[in-house]
């Protein structure tokens, strides 16, 4: 039937033209939606942003509703300190002996090895039983809204402007006795029926029988950072101090370039490096008001820095830490592409600085797809952002945002890898359509938020033990260790079972030979 006769009413010429052009658009946008609709994201928040080089959005679904970004949260960090130190930046360790004490002075240099200090011991030769004194623009302990199953583990490092091995270490089975490596940090042994770490304590229960094999049991966070370089050096951590000695210093420990930490933190994902740009960053802004307690002022110094650099809605995220390990964090998928946009057109060299298949988080990921970017995953959250091309060769910004889903993180995984890849492969979607699915912000007045990022509880936002989980990190060398050998954290039966406290309601549980 005519189109005329059936709709009389849109019989002009302008109204054809319109009836002709829509149903002949690309079906780009429909191909996305189904792949947003499947049902592994049934009941699940999904947040997706395509744009050009310039920022004009070819497809979006939610793009400004604030969203869980886990580890997609390091690509505000990291820009953060690129905008505010440069790339070429190096920070220092520097360290003076005098009599029967040494005096160090931390300054961003978050890659500290154990080696750098053993090496520095024997230059400044030093003698048993010497005390430390540290000048440093922050500690920062645990981090606010950090959950408390977390923290034993070497992915959850408090962050420290003077620490060791980016504040971890490995607990190992060599000939059926427990062994630290690279060295104790004053953590205490005993025997147990399961393997278990205490972190605030500094214990960790080793069953009686292991076997003979040598084998690494698992990676853990060490109890107090800067007490743990101290151990290396050989010295003993005795106060916080203000001043160093007025002369140059007998030994300078000297950080790569920032480019190449950025790098390392965003290929590998490494939540300590993430942290320390965001507070190294902030502090070089302005000393802190309070070293003990940076995060307040380290988060607000970082949203406003890259709301003024990339001209982003400040109503469109809420830092609250650097690496993403907090569930308060909240961002847009539009800011994630904005950011990867700004970025790119500041640092010719930020591309090679995000992970491409078959590189860190990325090892077994879009294979032979042209993608860089970063990955992200908490239990219940998956995020993939990067710089791709489509087929005719034009730049293109993504950013694929899940939250709240109940399907296995694989799943979810295996279809952003799929977009990602249609979206690049010749012959393949066209998004060039203007379709938009988005929802009103989840938080319209987002300004009146500003008041509660002051003060968390450090265990939960509502004052409550988190629930346990086994899957809930931001990605990490933690995730190296084998499924079967890794700690599962749960809380025990203890007095404290079920309250927000620290104490021997930690409980580690090896999923291995120990059951």
């Amino acid at each position: 039937m005519p189109i005329c006769t059936a709709m009389p009413k849109f019989c002009s010429p302008k109204w054809l033209v319109l009836v002709v052009a829509l149903s002949a658009a690309p079906s780009g946008a429909q191909d996305l939606d189904a792949y947003l609709d499947r049902p592994v994201t049934r009941g699940a928040t999904v947040g997706a942003a395509i744009s050009d080089a310039a920022g004009n959005l070819r497809y979006s679904r939610n793009a400004d509703r604030r969203m869980v970004p886990a580890s997609n949260q390091k690509i505000l960090s990291c820009i953060y300190a690129l905008l505010v130190l440069g790339p070429e930046y190096r920070g220092q360790v520097r360290l003076w002996k005098t009599h029967d004490m040494i005096h160090v002075e931390a300054v961003a240099h978050p890659m500290l090895t154990y080696a750098d200090l053993v090496t520095a011991r024997e230059l400044l030769q030093v003698p048993p039983g010497t005390k430390l004194y540290l000048k440093a623009p922050y500690r920062a302990g645990i981090p606010p809204t950090w959950e408390h199953d977390d923290l034993p583990n070497r992915y959850a490092a408090q962050p420290s402007a003077f620490a060791v091995d980016r504040g971890g270490f490995e607990l190992w089975n060599q000939g059926g006795k427990p062994v630290f490596r690279p060295a104790n940090y004053g953590v205490s042994t005993q025997p147990g029926r399961k393997l278990r770490y205490d972190p605030i304590r500094g214990t960790a229960w080793v069953p009686s029988i292991l076997p003979k094999e040598t084998q690494r049991l698992d990676t853990l966070a060490v109890p107090d950072p800067e007490r743990a370089a101290a151990l290396a050096l050989g010295t003993k951590f005795t106060a916080p101090v203000a001043a160093v000695p007025n002369r140059s210093p007998d030994v300078v420990l000297e950080a790569p370039p920032l480019s190449e930490i950025v790098r390392e933190c965003l290929v590998k994902s490494d939540n300590f490096l993430a942290e320390c740009l965001m507070l190294n960053a902030a502090c070089a802004e302005a000393p802190f008001a309070d070293p003990n307690e940076p995060y307040a002022e380290a988060a607000d110094r970082m949203e406003k820095r890259l709301v003024a650099a990339a001209g982003i809605d400040p109503d469109d995220l809420r830092p609250i830490d650097g690496s993403g390990l907090s569930r308060h964090n909240l961002v847009t998928p539009r800011v994630l592409i904005q950011l990867l946009l700004f970025a790119d057109r500041t640092w010719p060299e930020w591309r090679s600085w995000l992970a491409g298949p078959g590189e860190g988080t990325l090892t077994n990921r879009l294979a032979g797809v042209n993608f860089r970017g970063k990955t992200g995953s908490l239990s219940s959250v998956s995020s993939l952002s990067g710089l791709s091309t489509d087929p005719a060769g034009e730049s293109l910004a993504i950013a694929l945002v899940f939250n709240n889903f109940v399907a296995s993180a694989t799943q979810i995984r295996a279809l952003q890898d799929e977009i990602v890849a249609k979206i690049g492969a010749p012959g393949g979607t066209d998004f060039e359509v203007d379709v938009s699915h988005d929802s009103e912000r989840s938080h319209p007045h987002a300004s009146d938020l500003v008041v509660h990022r002051n003060r968390f509880d450090r265990f939960g936002g509502d004052g409550r033990v988190t629930r346990p989980g086994s899957d809930r990190r931001a990605q990490s060398a933690h995730a190296c260790v084998h499924r079967a050998e890794r700690v599962a954290l749960r809380f025990g039966e203890g007095a404290n079972a079920g309250r927000g406290v620290a104490g021997p309601c930690l409980v580690c549980a090896v999923q291995s030979a120990f059951r």
